[in-house]
């Protein structure tokens, strides 16, 4: 596809059953989105460099004795890299027009170097910073914005793959991320929390999750953790279905390219969504397919839940060759909850159909919300044991989390008598820092506090980006529990 003369990408699903080692992973991650496509195309670029003649320089600034300078040392070892620099060196030394890899932060003392003075550089940094040439509105080139700890020996592994062809599993990536600071052993200790979960026949796993996670390309993951038990029910944000929608109906995402600036996008009705887009008559394919459904409830009270049902035995009718969530959802029995379902496409989609049915003097469909509530209190009451999967927070997380104190509430006021159950395990991947004090940010121990966690469960929770570190985590899962 073509606008104005430039090529667009087609993004492609992360499949992960066959993604068997860290290179798989991370060439998956190059048609993704956010940290992810970051981590995929620097991987590839890096080993583009390290073939060449004028192998590029590692700058950094840190320990050469720790876990990740070792590892550093060892990829100059293996003749990948000319040598380690530190960043005062580069600055003050007669270099210039190399090719380097800097890794972990730096002084601002040492910038005006490290910007301009190497031909190509490739930043591997633990937070965002705005660097010239390297990242714009919607574009984030020869960079990756985490945890060096987590992503070098992510880059480490693919470059011994791609350039020694010595592939690494990733149950033994996930063993070696234990050695390592900052959060790279948080991830696997995850994996192995959320392994248990899923080992547990009492156990009901709610995932939660926000954030561009079908821009993202992981429909089929999702799809995966359905399709093999691996969660109960989905609680998630209304943009996620819809823009789950497009690639359940066969259509496409796509990635941003910057010479497109937004009002030119805006002219050829492409939606941009930070470094992808979503076409807007996707959008209108898929209020065709939800009106059709809508039409179908015959004018009853409903509730999202059923909506997205009903959604999903549609797809599951009129298009059996394409994998979705709302598909394989209806086809495994797992609800699917949108708590702000008002802030959505789906929602936007229903309520200028309603304009249209009063036109033609037709009763309005209603979308009751309370009706979920009472659902959420059948799943907790019902349940033996609950676990939670959250992949950001907002309303999705909250919801889940809230119904144990309703019920409390519940029994308290209105003098019911339910046994609410708490959450005795859980991991939680937020890159939000706890002092931003938002909904996203609130910990499992906070949690406790409201009765929702119990205070002697096993939680682990990871400060980073969910893009780039959770489908590893449901890799590992599914190999140690044979889910594959």
């Amino acid at each position: 596809m073509q606008i104005e003369g430039h090529e667009l990408e087609p993004l492609k699903p992360i499949d992960l059953p066959n993604c068997h080692t860290v290179a798989d992973m991370l060439n998956g991650y190059y048609y993704s989105c956010g940290r992810a496509r970051e981590l995929g195309e620097v991987a590839r670029t890096l080993a583009e460099l390290c073939r060449s003649a004028n192998k590029p320089y590692i700058i950094f600034g840190g320990r050469r004795d720790s876990c990740l300078g070792k590892v550093l040392s060892e990829m100059v070892e293996r003749n990948w890299f000319q040598k380690i620099l530190m960043p005062y060196e580069y600055r003050h030394h007669s270099y210039g027009g190399e090719n380097v890899l800097i890794v972990d932060n730096f002084y601002g003392s040492d910038e005006d170097a490290l910007y301009k003075k190497p031909k190509r550089s490739i930043f591997i940094l633990p937070d965002y910073r705005d660097i010239p040439a390297h990242t714009g509105e919607g574009y984030y080139h020869d960079a990756v914005f985490e945890d060096p700890e987590f992503v070098i020996p992510a880059l480490y592994h693919f470059l011994k793959e791609s350039l020694a062809g010595k592939p690494t599993s990733i149950i033994d990536f996930m063993h070696d991320l234990r050695r390592f600071g900052g959060i790279a052993p948080l991830i696997p200790a995850a994996a192995e929390n959320f392994a248990e979960m899923v080992s547990d026949p009492d156990m009901t796993i709610i995932l939660t999750i926000t954030g561009v996670m079908t821009i993202a390309q992981f429909d089929w993951m999702i799809c995966d953790i359905i399709e093999r038990k691996m969660c109960h029910v989905l609680s998630c944000t209304g943009a996620l279905m819809a823009h789950g929608l497009t690639k359940s109906i066969g259509l496409s995402h796509f990635k941003h390219n910057p010479h497109l600036n937004d009002s030119v996008l805006r002219k050829h009705q492409v939606n941009r969504i930070t470094s992808s887009y979503e076409m807007e008559e996707s959008l209108d394919q898929v209020e065709k397919v939800e009106i059709d459904i809508l039409d179908s409830t015959r004018e009853k009270i409903i509730s999202p839940s059923y909506l997205h049902e009903q959604m999903g035995k549609y797809l599951a009718q009129h298009y059996q060759k394409e994998r979705g969530i709302l598909k394989s959802a209806y086809l495994h029995n797992v609800p699917v909850f949108v708590p702000a379902f008002s802030d959505s496409e789906i929602q936007n989609n229903k309520i200028v159909h309603n304009r249209l049915r009063k036109i033609a003097g037709l009763k309005k469909i209603f979308v009751d919300e309370e009706l979920d509530v009472e659902r959420w209190i059948s799943v907790n009451s019902n349940s033996k044991k609950l676990g939670i999967f959250a992949i950001g927070g907002g309303p999705p997380r909250n919801t889940a989390q809230n119904t144990c104190p309703l019920i409390d509430i519940l029994n308290k006021r209105a003098g019911e008598s339910l046994i609410p159950k708490k959450f005795s395990r859980g991991v939680r991947i937020c890159a939000d820092p706890p002092d931003l004090e938002n909904m996203s940010t609130a910990t499992f121990a906070e949690c406790v506090s409201w009765g929702k966690a119990e205070p002697d469960g096993n939680f682990v929770e990871i400060r980073a980006d969910a893009i780039s570190t959770w489908p590893f985590i449901v890799k590992y899962a599914m190999e140690i529990t044979e889910r594959i």
